[in-house]
């Protein structure tokens, strides 16, 4: 498998934050997961709840590291990783009629949403998950400890418009802030995204009398002969979106360790050079991984190679 083929989709909802969401995602998650680990190139997921935002990231007043009571609707996002860009279409494709009718089960509690974007990874530095008594026990040969993360951690994902044409240079930049970055307390690793394209069958998307007919079911009928309303490369404009996803090992060190974009010498440097590139952003928010299966991790390109 060639890495650089490898894609993110991810799927993001808003929900109702009540019990029901959450008995109802609990038992459609498992049967979604099944599905998908069925179909060739699938590499593994990362789904994740919305906990929190940086108030120094573009947010203020409201924004607060733990707001997992008090946003609603609450956003979720599902990372689904594939050996390419054919194998996701063709599972979206071929699965779509039992897919629907798993989705269908979380629409009671759904408020926006499914809205799936693709992403490539374009720089990472992620490690493996590992529990706490794994980590102890495995250091590596040289002495240092191996570079692993805990189930229980914080993502942070800061959302970012780049110029177009400056793509590259906005990159290097990223590269280079999160070197500095990495030094902060608690710091996990990281990877960038940059935006490829929509996918329409992951949001629903679909022609006009297909869109009709989901509201015509529970979900044990999905439309008869759906297609989708547009082709993915018809989403490929620019400029250039982009995820910065980091991981800390709780919400505090996150902020603290972003912080160090602005206030470390070095760090701050980089980040005014960087924000030359930018049009919209960065606007950070905090998720808690709910389940994952994170063998994916391990396939990625890293800023070494």
């Amino acid at each position: 498998m060639s890495t650089d083929e490898l894609i993110i989709a991810i799927n993001m909802i808003e929900v109702s934050n009540c019990p029901e969401a959450f008995e109802r995602m609990r038992t459609a998650g498992p049967k979604m997961c099944n599905l998908t680990a069925s179909y060739p190139g699938f590499l593994g997921y990362q789904a994740q709840i919305q906990s929190g935002a940086l108030p120094l990231a573009g947010r203020y007043g409201g924004a607060a590291l733990h707001m997992m009571q008090t946003l609603n609707p609450l956003p979720i996002w599902q990372y689904t990783v594939w050996e390419n860009e054919d194998a996701h279409s063709d599972f979206h494709r071929s699965a779509f009629a039992r897919a629907f009718e798993i989705c269908a089960h979380c629409f009671p509690v759904l408020v926006e949403g499914p809205w799936e974007m693709t992403y490539r990874v374009v720089a990472s530095n992620l490690p493996a998950i590992r529990s706490p008594a794994q980590i102890a026990a495995f250091p590596s040969e040289t002495g240092v400890p191996m570079p692993y993360a805990p189930p229980q951690r914080s993502v942070a994902i800061a959302e970012n418009l780049v110029k177009a044409g400056q793509e590259a240079a906005f990159e290097r930049n990223v590269k280079a802030l999160m070197a500095e970055i990495a030094k902060a307390p608690g710091f996990l690793g990281y990877m960038l995204m940059r935006y490829m394209d929509l996918n329409p069958w992951g949001s629903l998307m679909l022609d006009p009398i297909s869109t009709l007919e989901l509201g015509q079911t529970f979900g044990a009928n999905p439309p008869f002969a759906p297609e989708p309303r547009f082709e993915p490369e018809q989403t490929r404009i620019g400029p250039a979106p982009y995820l910065l996803h980091t991981e800390w090992e709780t919400p505090e060190l996150a902020a603290a360790g972003l912080d160090r974009a602005t206030l470390d010498r070095r760090a701050r440097e980089l980040l005014i050079q960087g924000l030359e590139h930018v049009m919209a952003g960065p606007y950070v928010k905090l998720f808690t991984p709910m389940m994952e299966q994170a063998g994916w991790r391990e396939t990625l390109i890293t800023d070494e190679q």
